[in-house]
C-alpha cells in the first residue's frame, strides 16, 4: 500500500473543501496557506529536477554548486569573499564549491588588480554555455509548470507571490532576526518591471 504524505493528503482534502464554485466556502488559514504553497514549490521542485535529470546537459552539478554559478554569471565579475556574504555561506564552502567548478573548466580564478590580495572569480566560455543552457532549460521547465494558468491568472499569481515575498522581507527586517537572511540577490519581480520598460 503506498503511503501519502500528510502534505499532500490535507491539501487534497482542503482543496475539496475550498472549491470555489462552492459560494458557502470558508476562506483558508494561513496555515493552510503555507502548507499549500509549500507543497506546490515541492512538487515544482521535484518535477523540475526530473527534468534537468533527464536533459542532455554536458555537466551534472548539485544545487550550491549551480546556484554559486548563476551568481557569478549574474555579478559578471566577483570577488570570492562578495560571493560568501551573495550566498550567505562560509568562505571555506564558496572555496571548495569554486575548487569542483574549476576542475570541470566552468570557472576561472584571476588575481584583483585593485587588491593583489583578493581573488575574483569569471565564468569560462564553456561556464558562459552552461548557464545559457541552463536558462534555456529552465524557461522550457517553466512554460511546461504553468502551462494550465492563462495569462490573466499568470499575472494574478505573479502579484501575489510578488507581495508576500515583500511581506516576508519586511517581517525577517524586524528585530531580532534582522541578521539572519544572506543578503538579498535578484528580485524577478524588480527584473520583469526593467524588462519591460527596456522592452
Amino acid at each position: 500500500m503506498s503511503r501519502v504524505s500528510p502534505s499532500a493528503t490535507s491539501l487534497h482534502a482542503h482543496g475539496r473543501a475550498h472549491d470555489a464554485s462552492d459560494p458557502d466556502r470558508a476562506a483558508p488559514s494561513g496555515a493552510d496557506l503555507a502548507e499549500a504553497l509549500f507543497a506546490t514549490v515541492h512538487a515544482l521542485k521535484q518535477y523540475g529536477k526530473v527534468c534537468i535529470e533527464c536533459s542532455p546537459l554536458e555537466h551534472r552539478l548539485s544545487m550550491p554548486r549551480a546556484h554559486l554559478l548563476a551568481e557569478v554569471a549574474e555579478a559578471g565579475s566577483v570577488r570570492m569573499g562578495d560571493l560568501s556574504q551573495r550566498l550567505g555561506v562560509t568562505a571555506r564552502n564558496v572555496t571548495a564549491l569554486v575548487d569542483g567548478l574549476e576542475r570541470e573548466g566552468l570557472i576561472a580564478r584571476r588575481p584583483d588588480p585593485a587588491d593583489r590580495r583578493a581573488i575574483l572569480l569569471d565564468l569560462t566560455y564553456e561556464g558562459q554555455a552552461y548557464i545559457a543552457d541552463i536558462h534555456n532549460l529552465q524557461a522550457s521547465i517553466g512554460e511546461k509548470m504553468f502551462a494550465p494558468l492563462t495569462t490573466d491568472e499568470r499575472c494574478h499569481l505573479f502579484e501575489l507571490l510578488r507581495r508576500l515575498v515583500h511581506g516576508a522581507r519586511s517581517a525577517a527586517s524586524a528585530p531580532p532576526d534582522a541578521g539572519s537572511w544572506p543578503q538579498e540577490r535578484r528580485d524577478p519581480w524588480e527584473r520583469k518591471n526593467r524588462d519591460a520598460s527596456s522592452a
